[in-house]
């Protein structure tokens, strides 16, 4: 599965986009595949200006996705990924995702690789705890 994202940044994220200073939000949506323990959440700001996606793998928050509201739709406006308990911004790049199963097929990690269509920048495993 390919997510496309937003040239990788390789510091930790920093708190210059208003976005990333909002606090309010509120949970509007929730998808759960109990199979492979994913969970992913859709909050909005108390204004509706702002959108955060939230990925969490095997009981682990691990990817958000903040969107703007322009002209009445959703821009993309930042992607992060946790990274050694960091959350950095990626851009230009897509997330991929290996799925690693036991012996009776239950998902026992998640490789999540930042790469774009030359290279890969990185991997992260989230193991099931």
């Amino acid at each position: 599965m390919l997510v496309p994202v937003l040239v990788f940044a390789a510091e930790p994220s920093v708190d210059s986009h208003p976005i990333l200073k909002e606090t309010n939000w509120t949970l509007v949506s929730r998808s759960t595949d109990f199979r492979d323990d994913i969970v992913m959440e859709g909050y909005e700001n108390k204004d509706r200006s702002y959108l955060m996606l939230v990925d969490t793998y095997l009981g682990e928050e691990v990817i958000r996705r903040y969107f703007v509201r322009k002209d009445s739709k959703m821009v993309l406006a930042i992607q992060q990924v946790k990274i050694q308990d960091e959350w950095r911004i990626i851009t230009n790049a897509y997330f991929d995702f290996e799925k690693i199963r036991d012996e009776s097929g239950k998902l026992s990690a998640i490789v999540i690789i930042v790469k774009d269509n030359t290279r890969e920048f990185f991997r992260r495993e989230v193991k099931r705890k």
